[in-house]
């Protein structure tokens, strides 16, 4: 571009293109010793946003079932996701404990992950009516 903001020329070729971008790994890459099952992006419905990088989602193949989606769009949110995505997989299964439903895939690439999404509030909202305190 020149100083005066005029195109000085284009290009096509995909290898000189320095736009940035969100890197999603290949489920492959995560390299996880249980079977998760996968799902698209785009066989999910958006219910509402519960807040940035989390929704409340419904399958399209099954839309009276909700469940949350966390996924991401940078690199310090990736490693959050991942980091979540490694932790729950090696969990073993707990009453108290929400499970890993799917991962997430857009183009080959995971973009976060489900879980189920349980009604009642927050901890903040719930705290007189608990039989515990969080220290």
């Amino acid at each position: 571009m020149a100083a005066d903001g005029t195109i000085v020329c284009t290009s096509s070729d995909v290898s000189k293109d320095i736009t940035p971008g969100t890197y999603y790994a290949p489920s492959d890459d995560y390299q996880l010793s249980n079977a998760i099952p996968t799902i698209a992006r785009d066989r999910l419905i958006e219910v509402c946003r519960l807040a940035p990088f989390t929704d409340a989602v419904a399958p399209i193949s099954s839309p009276s079932e909700r469940l949350v989606f966390k996924h991401y769009e940078n690199d310090k949110l990736m490693t959050d996701v991942w980091y979540s995505i490694q932790i729950m997989a090696g969990m073993q299964s707990h009453p108290h404990i929400v499970p890993l439903r799917h991962l997430v895939l857009h183009d080959g690439g995971v973009v976060g992950f489900t879980m189920p999404f349980l009604t009642g509030g927050t901890l903040e909202a719930t705290r007189a009516s608990r039989p515990f305190k969080l220290k």
